[in-house]
């Protein structure tokens, strides 16, 4: 059996209210707070550095490298992330740049789901859609990445 891993990177507009307890205001200390926590562990393994945020299938009989998951890129994550990203190839961590990473991400609920399929093609026609109670919620924009 082949086994196939597609991630999806998922962004999608916040028009219709959701219930967002983890994710909360940021003010300049905590996007300080977050450059430092990208920084001290910007050499940890990307799925270290990323196991707080991780969730998996909930079904899930196993739990390895193989069972599908999906990681919720809060904006303390998103800012964690950046500046991991800039301290790995030695830029500059600024204060505007977090800002305008927060601004570019306003209103939209970010995240990644990787799933496996037995053929290369087996996410061709994946639709993805968060249920909140009765509310559906499609993507604005989605990427999938084979690996």
């Amino acid at each position: 059996m082949k086994l196939v891993t597609v991630i999806l990177g998922l962004i999608i507009l916040l028009s219709v209210p959701l219930s967002a307890g983890a994710i909360t205001l940021i003010n300049n200390d905590v996007i300080l707070e977050a450059q430092e926590y990208g920084v001290k562990r910007s050499k940890m393994p990307l799925s270290d550095f990323l196991q707080p945020w991780l969730a998996y299938e909930e079904q899930a009989a196993i739990i390895n490298e193989t069972t599908e998951r999906a990681y919720l890129y809060t904006p303390f994550l998103l800012l964690a992330y950046d500046a991991r990203d800039k301290a790995i190839s030695k830029q500059s961590i600024e204060l505007a740049n977090s800002e305008q990473i927060l601004a570019d991400y306003a209103g939209c609920l970010v995240f990644s789901i990787i799933v496996n399929g037995n053929t290369e093609k087996f996410s061709d026609n994946v639709q993805v859609i968060i249920k909140q109670e009765k509310k559906i919620i499609k993507p604005y924009h989605a990427v999938i990445n084979p690996r």
